[in-house]
């Protein structure tokens, strides 16, 4: 609002009407194309975070729709779409070009790493998101989300699977990145569906993991409290534990019981994926116990020696090799350049 009385309200607004945000003046919905210049945007409906929640889409070489029909924009919003298939969920996804998608302004529904909460909507409406209105998005677009969450989220995806390198790789470049004050966006569609557990839901082998770390974490809470902390009363725990649950090259298939899930290496079904974004619902109450790893601590400087003002020795910035302070911004903090996408 600020910036529209400073242009004299003169700025276009764009947003859905099912969230009647304040300021809109331009109405969107699925399968709008807006064109600013020559840069063509499409908008997908992904109900969740919100009820009208949008993920404006940069198209490339845009000009046709899925159904291979030229886009009429004249400028604006285009008021010629094609009737919406149902493959879509009602993203409109389908009346758009979205396989030239170069990238996502995400807002909530994809927040680097995670998702957004579910302030309006459910599992379901999650998966939907994810893994129909979304899915036709290729790998190589970029995903700018609505927040800088990134490393606390890949901290809580590290703690869910351990094992996984590409989760360890994506957690360390952006430990790196925040150490050096840059921003970790963008991500891409790639590293989203490799590291964020809201995508890795369709991995049967996945689901098997943070379902045995829940109940891990339910039968550590019905002990008594003061029993928690006996080293002896801990192995017989374990000992218990491993008694109940046998390796898993001892189980078949048909007897593993994660609450409807199945057998593990398997494409897991829509129903088992919504139990696995419930547990991933459950299992986030823990995320602010998750200890910053050493990496992500910040390195210690080396102390210098004070120079006086008047030393004749003292060497400017530049003399010196190193870098001259960053311009910085309005509140503060120091302008730093953009890092790149993050790569796996």
């Amino acid at each position: 609002m600020v910036l529209q009385t400073r242009f004299g309200g003169k700025l276009t607004i764009y947003g859905h009407k099912l969230d009647k945000c304040s300021g809109v003046n331009a109405l969107v919905a699925a399968g709008d194309l807006i064109k600013v210049g020559e840069t063509e945007i499409g908008v997908l409906h992904v109900p969740c975070h919100t009820t009208g929640h949008v993920v404006y889409a940069v198209l490339g070489g845009g000009g046709v729709d899925g159904d291979g029909n030229r886009t009429s924009t004249s400028g604006g919003v285009t008021g010629t779409r094609t009737p919406a298939h149902k493959y879509d969920a009602g993203s409109g996804a389908s009346q758009l070009p979205i396989h030239n998608a170069e990238c996502l302004f995400t807002g909530d529904a994809i927040i680097n790493g995670g998702v957004g909460a579910f302030f309006h909507g459910g599992p379901k409406d999650c998966f939907d998101n994810l893994h129909v209105r979304l899915a036709s998005v290729p790998d190589s677009a970029l995903v700018f989300s609505g927040h800088e969450y990134m490393q606390m989220n890949l901290r809580y995806a590290s703690w869910l699977d351990e094992a996984d390198e590409a989760t360890a790789n994506a957690c360390s470049q952006v430990n790196l990145r925040r150490q050096n004050g840059l921003s970790t966006q963008p991500s891409s569609m790639f590293v989203e569906r490799k590291v964020n557990p809201y995508f890795r839901v369709r991995d049967g082998t996945y689901l098997h993991r943070i379902a045995e770390l829940q109940r891990s974490i339910e039968a550590g809470k019905k002990k008594r409290w003061y029993r928690r902390y006996l080293p002896n009363d801990a192995s017989d725990s374990l000992q218990k534990l491993s008694d109940d649950h046998p390796p898993h090259e001892a189980i078949e298939l048909d007897q593993v019981e994660l609450g409807g899930l199945g057998g593990v290496n398997t494409l897991a079904t829509e129903k088992q994926s919504l139990k696995g974004i419930e547990t991933l619902q459950s299992l986030s109450q823990y995320r602010h116990l998750i200890e910053e790893p050493d990496s992500a601590v910040e390195q210690t400087a080396t102390p210098q020696t004070p120079q006086s003002g008047n030393d004749p020795n003292r060497k400017t910035s530049g003399e010196s090799g190193e870098a001259p302070e960053r311009e910085r911004t309005n509140s503060g903090r120091k302008k730093a350049p953009a890092p790149g996408p993050l790569t796996l």
